[in-house]
């Protein structure tokens, strides 16, 4: 597998997944700054992100068969938004396209689960 259009300066290798984290907004759509109260409480959207590229070997280890004779279905693909664990993985910081952006790496096994609405998940109270 690879990225989806290889502008990425950056591959996934192996049984990792490279995720591109949701921006967390410091100002709004008008430009007004944000306070920090608002700012913290979207903290939690460091830990979400789409995936750019998935390696090779992600999913293919024995660990994700049920039994020996099983067929491996990867637990998420290119495009997916993705919850990661807050320590997972190694940031990647690359200039793409003039500027930096943020990606982090994460092995196959750190992806937490699925999100079909990043907008949906909000932080407790």
């Amino acid at each position: 597998m690879s990225n989806e259009n290889g502008s990425i300066p950056v591959r996934a290798a192996g049984w990792r997944i490279l995720v591109e984290p949701v921006e967390v907004k410091r100002e709004t759509d008008g430009g007004i700054a944000l306070p920090e109260e608002a700012i913290r409480a979207q903290e939690h959207l460091r830990y979400i992100g789409r995936v750019v590229d998935v390696g090779e070997l992600a999913y293919a280890g024995d660990r994700f068969k049920p039994h020996p004779n099983a067929t491996l279905k990867p637990w998420c693909k290119i495009g997916d938004t993705v919850a990661f664990g807050r320590y997972a993985g190694q940031e990647v910081i690359a200039h793409v396209c003039g500027e930096a952006k943020r990606y982090r790496l994460i092995n196959d096994d750190e992806v937490l689960a699925v999100v079909n609405d990043p907008a949906a998940i909000v932080t407790p109270l």
